[in-house]
């Protein structure tokens, strides 16, 4: 293998380290959201996590993966959640939708960045609720 692919499976091994970890911190958040105990810095970084997701999800080939985290800041936008300008009251985030993007994200990095089941049925619910 060639020095160049060497480091891009390095950096792809850091991106699917670092996914995991904030997956991981997404699955805290929606555990905190279920007891009730949900503050704006919370919120601010799981829309910053799903920001950079979006980002960096297609150089590593999971574009569908990255779709999804972009389709969960349009819902986190449109809940009212604006980085560094919403209190966590001002915020009014679904804890079923949050938990469901939650299991979809996990879902779809373990199959490698792709769609799981049940993705486009969910999207379709959030548009006609006038979510997205």
């Amino acid at each position: 293998m060639s020095e160049q692919g060497d480091a891009l499976g390095a950096l792809r091994l850091v991106f699917q380290k670092v996914t995991q970890e904030n997956l991981n911190k997404l699955r805290a958040f929606v555990d905190d959201m279920k007891a009730d105990n949900v503050n704006a810095e919370a919120v601010d970084e799981i829309y910053r996590m799903m920001h950079d997701l979006k980002g960096q999800a297609g150089a590593f080939e999971y574009e569908e993966l990255g779709v999804i985290a972009s389709t969960f800041c349009a819902y986190l936008v449109n809940c009212g959640v604006v980085p560094g300008g919403a209190s966590a009251s001002e915020v009014s985030l679904s804890f079923l939708h949050v938990d469901f993007f939650a299991n979809v994200l996990q879902e779809s990095f373990d199959l490698g960045g792709r769609f799981p089941s049940g993705w486009s049925d969910f999207v379709e619910e959030l548009e006609e609720d006038g979510f997205l």
